[in-house]
């Protein structure tokens, strides 16, 4: 598979968007809290160091979510990504020892761009690696899957089932700062799950960046092995349909 500059291009905006990315919708059994949880240096935060990983194809294979678990307001950045011998090796960065982290614990995710080499038809392993999570998974291949390039598109959404049971990534663009939520998903038609997105604040400050952001949501008691489309509702994308990449 062939990749394009902007693509690359791709590859650092994710890595400037950091928080961009990281923002995403809780799903309902994250086990996020239902209180505003209080916040605390990044160092105070304790992580497992075997974690739960997920993760989802995005952008018809050109990208992958991860989802791990952990602050909602710290999700992790990638430092580094490589693969070799069928494996995706996905390095995170550390977090500023400064940072203050939000002591819920939920489903998050953000996304890496997909090294040359890695056939989206075929399953990998993804092994992460990091003080903010550590483990691994295997993503099922999806095949017939078309690349898509967000930054040549005018940021057409893209979205694929993760490995974790009902859960969606969603893979937007637009302000990094201002990135989609899910406020409910639910299945309004054989093979077809409305998404309603939560509308923003209107004393919201958005940044004027175009990047990538991954926003998840859950719906439970989906049909297993049945194509599904995301017809979404709100933040401007009234009526859009996105195919979900893979079957949960």
């Amino acid at each position: 598979m062939t990749r394009t500059t902007s693509i690359l291009a791709a590859a650092a905006l994710l890595l400037l968007a950091g928080g961009g990315l990281a923002a995403c919708a809780t799903p309902t059994g994250s086990g996020a809290s239902s209180e505003t949880p209080a916040a605390s240096p990044s160092s105070e935060t304790s992580t497992p160091v075997d974690a739960d990983i997920d993760a989802a194809w995005l952008s018809g294979g050109t990208m992958i979510a991860v989802l791990t678990r952990g602050s909602s307001t710290c999700v992790p950045v990638a430092s580094d990504v490589a693969f070799a011998d069928g494996v995706l090796s996905v390095e995170l960065a550390d977090p500023p020892a400064d940072q203050a982290c939000t002591r819920d614990f939920v489903l998050r995710a953000f996304a890496v761009v997909v090294p040359e080499g890695v056939d989206p038809a075929e399953d990998i392993e993804i092994a992460v690696s990091g003080s903010e999570a550590s483990g691994s998974v295997e993503l099922a291949g999806v095949a017939g899957l078309v690349p898509s390039d967000g930054l040549q598109d005018g940021g057409v959404p893209t979205a694929g089932w993760s490995s974790a049971d009902g859960v969606f990534a969603l893979l937007t663009w637009g302000s990094s700062g201002c990135p989609p939520v899910v406020q409910d998903a639910l299945v309004s038609a054989p093979g077809e799950i409305t998404v309603t997105l939560a509308e923003s604040p209107a004393d919201r400050i958005c940044t004027s960046d175009f990047a990538p952001r991954v926003t998840l949501g859950e719906v439970p008691g989906i049909e297993s092995d049945t194509a599904y489309e995301l017809v979404l509702q709100g933040d401007g994308l009234d009526g859009t349909r996105v195919p979900i990449a893979g079957v949960n």
